[in-house]
């Protein structure tokens, strides 16, 4: 504990002394090799660490801890072949782990082995028991590298065998793909209430815009927080001509479900047909307001970036992107954003974006929220100081 405070209070050195404390009492030990690793890595001795690690001695030389920090030294020095022995251990020793799953996926992805890629994120939806974040997190895999090659076979498993929760999310990120026949497929097979926000988005996107607000209107009447419901009401006004109309529910669903796009999408849209000088400045309004809690997001920057360029204001464009790249550094996304728009508008800032996206490719981790404070214990990722 004296030396986990040490790491706190990034006095690596100290930590290593108290390791080295327990080690000369108990050659081996697990708790303390990994404290003494983890303080070796910090201060830059990789080599060092690993030697700790291997002298761990026992049933827990390939415990879930000590590979757990062996997948972290070497996630942190870029060696994903090291990385992906790390995660085959770690399937033995957690099969059904889904934030296991998806970060062993988003390897994949990145090293562009899409097909083991797929059927990671495939398990994780297709396991009965999964919660809405991990549901969450594997469709948020397939909005950074894409789903585009899913075959149809996946996502009718996942409508059999997976849970509520990931059938709500996946028939979600259909809707959003505007893949009408699959997210009606899907759909159809939640059970337990089905959510009715989500039918009445379904309608507006198969085109029956008048039915999608009468659903929505019933939702609303019992329920103002429904976010579905608020969205579709948005498209259905939008659909309309109502753009004030459409302003008022999306602003709501931006209000009630701040990390839905699709709401803050709307709203800026709305403002956007209302045009003139006060629409343009609340189109810039929402946007702001949407990164506030949204810094990491690619959807939201590029229509933003879109909107930009097309009122000819390029420079902030091409700012933009770059303010995603500085918060979310590892996702690739927002790299090609990036080096897209310098090429189009900025040619001084093409070689730094062409560098970072060449950077991203190696950074092998999903990059953690703005203001999430690093690990203080034996596990978790290295984060820079």
């Amino acid at each position: 504990i004296r030396g986990i405070h040490s790491m706190v209070a990034h006095n690596y050195a100290e930590a290593i002394t108290y390791a080295d404390k327990i080690l000369s009492r108990s050659p081996g030990q697990e708790g303390a090799s990994i404290l003494k690793a983890r303080a070796l890595y910090t201060l830059h001795r990789p080599a060092e660490a690993l030697t700790t690690l291997d002298s761990i001695s026992g049933e827990a030389a390939n415990s879930r801890a000590t590979t757990l920090t062996r997948l972290e030294i070497y996630r942190a020095e870029r060696r994903p072949a090291e990385m992906l022995a790390q995660f085959e251990r770690l399937r033995q020793l957690q099969p059904n782990d889904p934030e296991l799953a998806l970060d062993e996926a988003n390897v994949r992805f990145k090293l562009v082995q899409r097909a083991q890629g797929q059927a990671l994120v495939e398990k994780v939806l297709t396991n009965p028991a999964i919660n809405r974040a991990d549901a969450d997190q594997a469709i948020a895999i397939w909005q950074e590298y894409g789903s585009s090659d899913v075959p149809g076979s996946a996502i009718e498993r996942i409508g059999r065998d997976g849970s509520n929760a990931a059938r709500i999310s996946l028939v979600r990120y259909l809707v959003e793909q505007a893949r009408d026949v699959d997210a009606t497929k899907t759909y159809a097979q939640i059970s337990k209430a089905p959510p009715a926000g989500l039918k009445a988005r379904l309608l507006l996107l198969t085109g029956d815009g008048q039915k999608a607000g009468q659903l929505a209107a019933k939702i609303l009447a019992r329920d103002k927080t429904d976010c579905d419901a608020l969205i579709a009401a948005a498209g259905s006004a939008m659909k309309r001509g109502s753009a004030e109309e459409a302003l008022r529910f999306a602003q709501q669903a931006s209000s009630e479900c701040p990390a839905m796009a699709d709401g803050w999408l709307l709203s800026a849209e709305a403002y956007d047909a209302l045009g003139g000088e006060s629409g343009a400045s609340g189109v810039s309004r929402v946007y702001r307001d949407a990164f506030e809690s949204n810094d990491q997001s690619e959807p939201l920057t590029a229509a933003y970036a879109q909107w930009l360029a097309s009122h000819k204001r390029t420079r902030e464009a091409v700012a933009s992107a770059r303010r995603l790249t500085h918060y979310a550094p590892a996702l690739l996304s927002g790299w090609r954003l990036y080096e897209d728009l310098c090429r189009r508008f900025d040619q001084t800032c093409v070689s730094s974006a062409t560098t970072g996206l060449a950077n991203a490719r190696t950074l092998f981790g999903v990059d953690l929220e703005p203001g999430q404070p690093p690990p203080n214990g034996l596990l978790g990722r290295f984060v820079e100081q």
